[in-house]
């Protein structure tokens, strides 16, 4: 139900006309009847996956989500990855053949890898724009905020904390020695809000007899990263956030989160990686490898397919 909690967060929004849901499950429909319901100025429209043409065709940005979350019970990125891969090539043809020009914002477990599948797709298609498909982060954002500032009895919507590394819980590296407006973290307090973040998914699953994800969190993180896209897509200036791009920061790490600004054709600004305490270079040096695997694994197919092709026509 991620979608359905996302659309109708959106639809609070002044900076959308119309929100666009291409259901590709066929389930969807009730939901969205009753959240057009909802006396916002904002239009949510339903389409079908046989009408995807239509439903994707003249949109400024594209929320590629999970397929059936409930499906999707493992947290391990690698069996995710093997149960959404096929969907998110999919998917990823039909964006860069329909809509080319729309920034793709990717929502689809394990971002780690879905990312690069789908800018790997674009790049075969030649209509790859890497700062114009962004991986989300959002969802570890809010919640080490959240986390953080329930330790330090602050509001967290006014807290910060710049996010690096991987989009999966295995792989994502909270900088917490530079969230503002804090101005000093203990290494203690560091490694418990990371093992808090860590341990997350795994205690949400113990505590639910079905676990379907965080399907109302996931929504609210998913509306924020879109309204942020949106903001600057509108020419709103000094938009930052953080997110999982394409990047050379890291040698042989060819995608990494960080902090970016964002401006009316996409990514404007990567700043990189700041300076960081040594627990977070340590995290960061662990999650390398595990980005990197990940992302040859989602791309690995694609090559596979495209060599097979080249010797049947020879």
């Amino acid at each position: 139900m991620t979608p359905i909690f996302t659309a109708v967060l959106l639809k609070q929004s002044k900076l959308f006309r119309s929100i666009n849901i291409v259901d590709v499950t066929n389930s969807l429909a009730g939901a969205v009847f009753d959240a057009g319901h909802i006396d916002t100025k904002a239009k949510i429209k339903y389409y079908r996956k046989s009408s995807l043409k239509e439903g994707l065709s003249n949109v400024d940005i594209i929320a590629l989500m999970d397929n059936a979350e409930g499906k999707i019970l493992s947290t391990e990125p690698k069996i995710q990855l093997m149960m959404s891969s096929n969907y998110v090539k999919e998917m990823a043809n039909e964006i860069s053949n329909i809509n080319p020009c729309a920034l793709v914002a990717v929502f689809a477990r394990p971002v780690t890898a879905t990312l690069p599948l789908v800018s790997e797709i674009f790049n075969r298609r030649n209509c790859w724009d890497p700062n114009k498909i962004l991986g989300s982060v959002a969802l570890d954002v809010m919640r080490i905020e959240s986390m953080a500032a329930n330790l330090f009895h602050l509001n967290p919507s006014f807290l910060s904390v710049p996010m690096t590394g991987g989009a999966d819980s295995t792989t994502s590296v909270p900088l917490l020695t530079i969230a503002k407006p804090l101005n000093h973290i203990s290494r203690e307090h560091e490694k418990l809000l990371m093992n808090q973040l860590r341990s997350c998914d795994r205690e949400l699953e113990e505590c639910a007899e079905n676990f379907n994800g965080p399907a109302m969190s996931s929504g609210a993180a998913a509306a924020r990263f879109i309204s942020t896209i949106g903001r600057a897509l509108a020419g709103e200036t000094n938009v930052k956030c953080s997110a999982y791009v394409r990047s050379n920061i890291i040698p042989f790490c060819r995608f990494f989160a960080n902090e970016i600004e964002l401006g009316t054709t996409g990514i404007k600004n990567n700043y990189g990686l700041p300076k960081v305490s040594p627990m977070s270079v340590n995290l960061i040096q662990r999650a390398i490898p595990i980005i990197t695997e990940l992302s040859d694994m989602a791309c690995q197919p694609i090559v596979d397919q495209e060599d097979l092709s080249i010797c049947t026509k020879m």
